[in-house]
């Protein structure tokens, strides 16, 4: 018997055509594996209803809260549309559940299994192995020590700073040894794209980037978080020829 794995997904961005290739490639098994999905589900390609259906047949999940994953949120419970939203992929998660940009009633289209996958998502995910689960980051060790509990929202859904800290020091010195950024073994992040410096999974020091730019013209990554093997789908941009994404 194929033994239970763990994989983490970066940042779908309304691919569903991407999301099922990174499934099938990583020979997924919906029923037993689990996946840990690091938010921005929703926003971009034409297909969010699709992805948030697709996840929801995936029976283990562990569903990380995205900056985009609020936003929509907030549509879906009071109809309002914000411009700062449907400019930067709104427009095309409303679409998808044939709905209208300038509607203000509560979309009534939305199931009600969709909200609640958003409404009950995490700010983060702490396993039993020291592995940290963030959408947007935490502070990193030096700038302000925080335990994760005095972190904000926007800390866990917006902020870039570990990420960029890192990929400064790895920019600097792709060879050498990476300082430790925080104090957890493990840390997986989605919401910044590595596209222009590294087109896979990008690991440095105990931090792994797994937005690897599919909201825009990149490619979707899921990996095993114990072997690190990984899996992608085919450029996203290509996936969906007629549509724009986040571009």
């Amino acid at each position: 018997m194929a033994k239970k794995r763990t994989l983490v997904i970066g940042d779908i961005h309304g691919a569903n055509l991407a999301l099922e290739q990174a499934l099938d490639r990583s020979g997924f098994d919906r029923a037993k594996d689990h996946l840990i999905i690091l938010g921005d589900i929703v926003d971009g390609w034409p297909e969010t209803r699709q992805c948030i259906d697709t996840v929801l047949g995936i029976k283990n999940r562990t569903f990380i809260l995205g900056n985009h994953d609020k936003w929509a949120l907030d549509w879906m419970k009071t109809g309002i549309a914000k411009k700062i939203w449907t400019t930067q992929g709104g427009k095309a998660t409303i679409e998808s559940y044939g709905a209208k940009i300038y509607d203000v009633v509560p979309p009534t289209k939305v199931p009600e299994s969709h909200i609640e996958l958003l409404d009950t998502a995490l700010f983060y995910h702490l396993d039993k192995k020291d592995r940290l689960f963030v959408h947007g980051g935490i502070e990193p060790e030096g700038v302000r020590p925080l335990d994760l509990g005095e972190h904000t929202t926007y800390d866990f859904l917006w902020d870039r700073t570990l990420i960029e800290r890192a990929m400064r020091a790895w920019e600097y010195d792709k060879e050498g040894k990476m300082p430790q950024f925080t104090k957890y073994k493990e840390v997986y992040l989605g919401h910044t794209t590595t596209w222009h410096l590294s087109k896979v999974p990008l690991n440095i020091g105990e931090i792994w980037a797994m937005d690897q730019g599919a909201g825009w013209e990149g490619k979707l990554s899921i990996m095993d978080i114990d072997s690190k093997e990984f899996w992608q789908s085919d450029k996203v941009s290509e996936l969906y020829p007629e549509a724009v994404g986040r571009r």
